[in-house]
């Protein structure tokens, strides 16, 4: 068992009932006291008063005591189980007085017991809900921070329910079984030793009110308005026994306000939940409102960020075109062929950073390139270059669609860069139909790249700078190169 604080519906530092809940006592008072002498006078006879009254009793409080059980359930607070019972209780005996209740159901008889059932139901009835409530108010004020721990709170609360109803079975087929009953009314009239219980239940419900005033109402609105339902309770008794016979104004008005009373709490969870609707709905506006404020600098950020990416696609872009420039200027100033052709292959090197940083800039994420259009671009920059240096080669490009992180492609641009230039190296420029054949593809989490060419060609020695080149990139790509003979040159790199 943990101690825990600030549960739905409690006052935190209150000193007082919460204003509505004093105001419903004061008007209850009043009411009682302005309309008791006229409780005797007789009142239009409405035969199916009882009929309603026990029904709208047994759903009113049935459904009080299941939104109690809810409660209980989320908070787990002892002293909610005798409310619960003591509601469960009053929904059960509701169905059992309206059995016992001669004419309710059928004229001039009852479905069972005699003549003294319903009345000793009845008193049974409204001594239990005073008793419960005392009890709770007792252990709140005794333990107001204890919390049952889940698993004992289940077992605590099914076997209360289950003595709650074995408590009303038993009870009531005691009354059944008694050969005499003491008479709780005779000839229309309630006898003393019902003035007595009456006037007990009356007290203890009096005391319920006065403990819950200055104990835990003060702390909890649910205990507040439990007070104002005994308030209700003890108005309509004190009615019951001054209006004495069926269909007096002090009869009919009891079974109202026993009516009325029990839709105090009732009523009290319907506020509660008008009052969270109202703060959810200010709550989801609020969060709209925010929503849409961080929505709206989520979008300047991004449009800041695609701004400030473009410009350095752009700077990146005008370096490279740049480097690029100066390449070829020392090109046209080398006589050197071998010298010429290191800086070419710095050129076409500079060419396929260039075609996958405009890749990524291109796509919507720079972690998901799609690697078969950099290679397809990257393709026709080669052809075009290749072509400018007087090497008539077609490249043709079957690749899949494939999203990589730049991490990956940068090297990929540059190995398969590597690979076509390797296999134009020989035979000398300007043979015809020279096709290069670049494939792409991926297999479940292999990624396979094949470079071919349609001619035989000399390929790199495993120790020139080249072929070095090629293993450190497929290096970095995790992979491994394997190059074919000289009847089907090229490369397949797996990884």
């Amino acid at each position: 068992m943990t101690p825990r604080s600030g549960s739905l519906g409690e006052q935190a530092d209150s000193q007082a009932l919460p204003g509505a809940a004093k105001a419903s006592l004061v008007a209850l008072a009043l009411f009682a006291v302005g309309t008791l002498p006229f409780a005797r006078l007789p009142g239009p006879e409405l035969p199916g008063v009882t009929s309603v009254f026990c029904a709208s009793l047994f759903v009113t409080e049935l459904a009080t005591a299941m939104l109690l059980l809810v409660r209980f359930h989320a908070e787990r607070r002892p002293w909610l189980v005798l409310v619960v019972c003591g509601y469960f209780f009053s929904a059960l005996m509701a169905i059992l007085y309206l059995l016992a209740f001669p004419g309710a159901l059928q004229p001039g008889r009852s479905l069972i017991g005699e003549g003294q059932t319903a009345s000793w139901l009845f008193a049974a009835w409204t001594l239990a809900m005073p008793l419960a409530a005392i009890a709770a108010c007792l252990l709140e004020m005794r333990r107001p921070q204890l919390v049952l721990e889940p698993h004992l709170a289940r077992r605590v609360m099914a076997g209360s329910l289950a003595l709650t109803i074995g408590g009303a079975a038993l009870f009531t087929a005691l009354v059944l079984r008694a050969p005499v009953l003491p008479a709780l009314i005779a000839e229309g009239r309630w006898t003393a030793l019902f003035m007595v219980i009456h006037g007990l239940s009356t007290s203890l419900m009096l005391l319920g009110v006065a403990v819950i005033a200055f104990g835990p109402g003060k702390r909890s609105d649910l205990f507040a308005w439990f007070g104002v339902t005994l308030m209700a309770m003890a108005v309509a008794n004190l009615f019951a026994a001054v209006g004495g016979e069926r269909y007096s104004l002090g009869w009919t008005g009891a079974r109202i306000g026993y009516a009325a009373g029990a839709g105090v709490l009732f009523g009290f969870f319907l506020w509660l939940f008008s009052r969270q609707q109202r703060l959810l709905a200010s709550a989801r506006e609020r969060l709209e409102a925010e929503v849409e404020v961080r929505t709206a600098e989520l979008q300047d950020m991004v449009r800041e960020r695609d701004t400030l990416l473009s410009e350095v696609y752009h700077r990146v872009n005008n370096n490279l075109q740049v480097l690029r420039s100066m390449l070829n200027h020392e090109r046209r100033n080398l006589a050197a062929p071998c010298e010429s052709a290191a800086l070419a292959r710095m050129d076409r090197r500079t060419l396929g950073i260039g075609v996958v940083h405009r890749k990524a800039m291109e796509a919507r994420h720079a972690d998901a390139i799609d690697v078969g259009a950099v290679i397809e671009e990257l393709a026709v920059r080669l052809q075009d270059v290749l072509a400018q240096d007087g090497r008539a080669i077609r490249i043709e490009v079957q690749a899949a669609t494939v999203w990589m992180k730049l991490d990956f492609a940068v090297p990929l641009g540059l190995l398969i860069q590597e690979l076509v230039t390797s296999l134009v190296q020989e035979p000398a420029p300007g043979t015809a139909d020279r096709t290069i054949r670049i494939t792409f593809e991926e297999s479940g989490r292999v990624r396979r790249l094949a470079v071919q060419s349609s001619h035989p060609t000399r390929l790199p020695d495993r120790q020139s700078p080249e072929a070095l080149i090629i293993s450190g990139l497929v290096g970095q790509l995790g992979g491994s190169e394997d190059f074919a003979d000289a009847t089907s040159p090229g490369c397949v790199v797996n990884f």
